[in-house]
């Protein structure tokens, strides 16, 4: 990007310049041919000469003078830059040894977050999530820290840390369970952004699917489980692709079809839901041929199994 707004300052200047020396030929040009009709203006049209060839030497002198100031700014910011990289990296390698010191459980806890808090805000969004991936893979991560890397991670304008972050959901939804029966989820996506792209998209909703499933049925408090429900119905309303929402729909069908008669399901934003009419409006992808969900057809395999383990526990 830098050297292509290099290049552009530099054709603007030539052409300047190439652009003053065509308007000086062409008026000494017109002025010797003046100079042929009247002998008696030889002195006036040397000098009007002289003049512009002052102005063509000025505006030279001042395009070149442009062009080292240009370039001095130039290497000046490649410098700046250069030296917050090295910042950056100097960071990087001391929140690497801060992740490998020993110290107490609650003390390690907490430079692990701020660690890998530090590096996101530096620009390392990439070794952020890499290192948290890791943290995750081990179980040495606690989910607040976890959701506030993904939610920042979704909320980059870079696809590719969008898509990392919405995978470490979608991969590890049961870190994001809490010993008190509560449960984190990515803000962005409980109202169902479906402006974000599709492979985004697609894996948070199958983190959603997999956090259902991550906890007995009966183990969920009402309010909660309710709450990720409300956020399929907004899947089921609001996401462009067909085979997303329809995979969506039936989960939604599914889960919805357990409920109590007389159930209500209440979001902060629409208040309480009617969930008879998304029910009746889900019915036929309960009839849905498998091959019409086959992304969804090991999930909804397991959510099966899932509810008929919560009839049999009630039983």
């Amino acid at each position: 990007m830098r050297q292509r707004k290099r290049n552009n300052h530099t054709l603007i200047v030539v052409g300047s310049i190439l652009l003053m020396f065509v308007i000086v030929v062409v008026a000494i040009s017109w002025i010797f041919d003046f100079s042929l009709a009247d002998r008696d203006s030889t002195a006036k049209i040397i000098a009007a000469t002289l003049a512009l060839l002052g102005v063509l030497f000025t505006g030279v002198i001042a395009a070149v003078g442009y062009v080292l100031k240009y370039a001095i700014d130039e290497r000046n910011a490649v410098l700046q830059e250069e030296a917050e990289n090295r910042l950056k990296l100097e960071a990087a390698i001391k929140g690497l040894a801060l992740l490998g010191s020993e110290t107490d459980a609650e003390g390690r806890a907490l430079q692990k977050s701020g660690t890998l808090y530090t590096l996101f805000n530096l620009g390392l969004e990439d070794l952020a999530l890499s290192l948290a991936r890791n943290m995750l893979d081990l179980d040495q991560l606690d989910p607040i820290t976890a959701m506030d890397l993904i939610d920042a991670g979704l909320q980059s304008k870079r696809k590719n840390i969008q898509s990392e972050a919405a995978n470490l959901f979608c991969v590890y939804p049961h870190q994001f369970l809490t010993d008190d029966g509560d449960t984190y989820s990515p803000l962005r996506f409980r109202s169902w952004d479906a402006e974000a792209p599709d492979v985004v998209r697609q894996q948070i909703l199958f983190g959603f699917l997999k956090l259902i499933l991550a906890r007995p049925r009966n183990d969920w408090k009402p309010g909660i489980l309710n709450s990720l429900v409300v956020t399929l119905i907004n899947v089921w309303i609001k996401e462009p692709n067909e085979a997303l929402r329809n995979g969506a729909g039936c989960f939604l069908h599914m889960i919805l079809a357990s409920f109590p008669v007389g159930a209500v399901l209440h979001s902060p934003v629409e208040g309480d839901i009617d969930y008879e009419k998304y029910l009746d409006e889900t019915q036929d992808l309960a009839m849905a041929d498998s091959n019409e969900l086959s992304f969804f057809v090991d999930i909804l395999t397991e959510l099966e199994q899932w509810l008929h383990q919560a009839e049999q526990n009630m039983g």
